[in-house]
Protein backbone atom coordinates (compact mmCIF):
# COMPACT_ATOMS: atom_id res chain seq x y z
CA UNK A 1 0.00 0.00 0.00
CA UNK A 2 1.40 3.58 -0.79
CA UNK A 3 2.13 5.41 2.31
CA UNK A 4 -0.66 8.04 3.61
CA UNK A 5 -0.57 11.74 2.78
CA UNK A 6 -0.34 11.68 6.65
CA UNK A 7 2.79 10.12 6.63
CA UNK A 8 4.10 13.09 5.32
CA UNK A 9 2.93 15.08 7.88
CA UNK A 10 3.84 13.20 10.65
CA UNK A 11 7.40 12.67 9.69
CA UNK A 12 8.10 16.28 9.04
CA UNK A 13 6.91 17.29 12.11
CA UNK A 14 8.84 14.67 13.85
CA UNK A 15 12.20 16.29 11.89
CA UNK A 16 10.95 19.76 13.37
CA UNK A 17 10.38 18.68 16.87
CA UNK A 18 14.28 16.58 16.89
CA UNK A 19 16.02 19.37 15.03
CA UNK A 20 14.95 22.43 16.67
CA UNK A 21 11.97 22.17 19.54
CA UNK A 22 13.63 19.47 21.68
CA UNK A 23 16.82 20.99 21.37
CA UNK A 24 15.52 24.65 22.44
CA UNK A 25 13.13 23.50 25.02
CA UNK A 26 14.19 20.52 26.23
CA UNK A 27 11.91 17.19 27.76
CA UNK A 28 9.92 19.93 29.31
CA UNK A 29 6.60 18.67 30.29
CA UNK A 30 3.49 20.53 28.01
CA UNK A 31 1.73 21.81 31.16
CA UNK A 32 4.83 23.61 32.26
CA UNK A 33 5.87 25.61 29.44
CA UNK A 34 5.27 29.25 29.04
CA UNK A 35 4.33 31.36 26.10
CA UNK A 36 7.30 33.79 26.59
CA UNK A 37 9.66 30.11 26.65
CA UNK A 38 8.13 30.14 23.10
CA UNK A 39 8.27 33.31 22.09
CA UNK A 40 12.36 33.57 23.10
CA UNK A 41 13.00 30.39 20.78
CA UNK A 42 10.78 31.95 18.17
CA UNK A 43 13.48 35.07 18.13
CA UNK A 44 16.22 33.13 18.82
CA UNK A 45 15.17 31.11 15.40
CA UNK A 46 15.14 34.92 13.53
CA UNK A 47 17.91 35.55 15.00
CA UNK A 48 19.69 33.14 12.97
CA UNK A 49 18.42 34.51 9.88
CA UNK A 50 15.84 31.41 8.89
CA UNK A 51 13.53 32.29 6.76
CA UNK A 52 9.72 33.39 8.00
CA UNK A 53 8.47 29.94 6.30
CA UNK A 54 10.93 27.90 8.17
CA UNK A 55 10.25 29.43 11.47
CA UNK A 56 6.47 28.92 11.05
CA UNK A 57 7.52 24.95 9.86
CA UNK A 58 9.18 25.15 12.89
CA UNK A 59 6.45 26.18 15.07
CA UNK A 60 3.44 24.53 13.75
CA UNK A 61 4.35 20.66 15.20
CA UNK A 62 4.11 22.54 18.73
CA UNK A 63 0.72 24.11 17.95
CA UNK A 64 -0.06 20.61 16.59
CA UNK A 65 1.07 18.75 19.93
CA UNK A 66 -0.79 21.20 21.91
CA UNK A 67 -4.01 20.98 19.61
CA UNK A 68 -3.54 17.40 20.56
CA UNK A 69 -3.07 17.52 24.21
CA UNK A 70 -5.54 19.79 25.75
CA UNK A 71 -8.33 17.99 25.25
CA UNK A 72 -6.85 15.13 26.57
CA UNK A 73 -5.98 16.90 29.97
CA UNK A 74 -2.06 16.61 29.24
CA UNK A 75 -2.18 21.18 28.95
CA UNK A 76 -4.20 23.39 30.36
CA UNK A 77 -3.50 26.37 27.97
CA UNK A 78 -2.38 26.64 24.64
CA UNK A 79 1.09 28.83 24.38
CA UNK A 80 1.44 29.01 21.41
CA UNK A 81 -1.40 31.70 21.25
CA UNK A 82 -0.57 34.69 20.92
CA UNK A 83 2.71 34.27 19.32
CA UNK A 84 4.58 37.13 17.23
CA UNK A 85 5.94 35.09 13.97
CA UNK A 86 8.02 36.15 11.54
CA UNK A 87 5.80 37.88 8.56
CA UNK A 88 8.37 37.49 5.75
CA UNK A 89 7.29 41.34 4.86
CA UNK A 90 11.64 42.05 5.00
CA UNK A 91 13.12 42.75 1.44
CA UNK A 92 14.47 39.50 0.29
CA UNK A 93 17.04 39.17 -2.36
CA UNK A 94 15.12 37.67 -5.83
CA UNK A 95 15.57 36.98 -9.41
CA UNK A 96 14.70 39.03 -11.58
CA UNK A 97 13.90 43.12 -11.88
CA UNK A 98 11.38 45.26 -9.46
CA UNK A 99 9.46 48.00 -9.97
CA UNK A 100 12.31 50.10 -8.14
CA UNK A 101 15.31 48.60 -9.90
CA UNK A 102 16.51 49.66 -13.30
CA UNK A 103 17.36 47.87 -16.57
CA UNK A 104 20.89 47.02 -17.48
CA UNK A 105 21.42 49.08 -20.69
CA UNK A 106 22.22 45.78 -22.43
CA UNK A 107 18.41 44.90 -21.58
CA UNK A 108 17.59 48.50 -22.39
CA UNK A 109 18.68 48.04 -25.77
CA UNK A 110 17.52 44.75 -26.65
CA UNK A 111 13.97 45.68 -24.94
CA UNK A 112 14.04 49.35 -27.18
CA UNK A 113 15.16 47.11 -30.49
CA UNK A 114 11.84 44.82 -29.99
CA UNK A 115 9.61 47.58 -29.34
CA UNK A 116 10.90 50.04 -32.12
CA UNK A 117 11.28 47.40 -34.40
CA UNK A 118 8.15 45.59 -34.21
CA UNK A 119 9.64 42.21 -32.83
CA UNK A 120 8.12 39.33 -30.83
CA UNK A 121 10.18 37.32 -28.65
CA UNK A 122 11.19 34.65 -30.43
CA UNK A 123 12.64 36.71 -33.30
CA UNK A 124 14.36 38.63 -30.64
CA UNK A 125 15.73 35.68 -28.56
CA UNK A 126 16.53 34.36 -32.20
CA UNK A 127 18.97 37.62 -33.54
CA UNK A 128 22.81 37.19 -34.05
CA UNK A 129 25.46 39.25 -34.64
CA UNK A 130 25.33 38.13 -38.38
CA UNK A 131 21.68 39.72 -38.70
CA UNK A 132 22.75 43.15 -37.51
CA UNK A 133 23.84 45.88 -40.04
CA UNK A 134 25.33 48.68 -37.38
CA UNK A 135 26.45 50.75 -40.65
CA UNK A 136 23.72 50.17 -42.45
CA UNK A 137 21.76 50.78 -39.12
CA UNK A 138 19.46 47.50 -39.92
CA UNK A 139 18.61 43.86 -38.52
CA UNK A 140 17.64 41.23 -40.79
CA UNK A 141 15.04 38.73 -39.22
CA UNK A 142 15.45 35.10 -40.05
CA UNK A 143 14.60 32.87 -37.26
CA UNK A 144 12.79 32.92 -34.26
CA UNK A 145 12.96 30.60 -31.06
CA UNK A 146 10.07 28.44 -30.04
CA UNK A 147 10.14 27.91 -26.35
CA UNK A 148 8.04 24.75 -26.54
CA UNK A 149 10.01 22.82 -28.81
CA UNK A 150 13.01 24.52 -27.21
CA UNK A 151 15.03 25.22 -30.59
CA UNK A 152 15.39 28.07 -33.55
CA UNK A 153 13.28 27.77 -36.42
CA UNK A 154 12.36 29.65 -39.62
CA UNK A 155 10.72 33.02 -39.44
CA UNK A 156 6.92 32.33 -39.47
CA UNK A 157 5.57 33.62 -42.45
CA UNK A 158 7.53 34.30 -45.79
CA UNK A 159 6.92 37.74 -45.54
CA UNK A 160 8.92 37.95 -41.88
CA UNK A 161 11.24 35.03 -43.40
CA UNK A 162 15.06 37.47 -43.60
CA UNK A 163 12.85 41.24 -43.32
CA UNK A 164 15.06 43.71 -42.74
CA UNK A 165 13.72 46.23 -40.02
CA UNK A 166 15.42 49.55 -39.70
CA UNK A 167 17.00 50.58 -36.35
CA UNK A 168 16.22 53.85 -35.06
CA UNK A 169 18.28 56.39 -34.38
CA UNK A 170 17.90 56.27 -30.55
CA UNK A 171 19.23 52.95 -30.11
CA UNK A 172 22.72 53.62 -31.37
Amino acid sequence: LPPSPFTFVVTAYEREYRARILPALGPSRLGRLFRADIQIWIDSLAGESLAANTIRNAVTPLQALYAWAIPRGLAHVNPCTGLRLPSGEQARARRGGGADRRASPRDQAAFGLAVYAGLRMGELLAITWEAIDLEGRTLRVMREWDEKSRQFLAAKSDAGQNRVVPMVNRLG
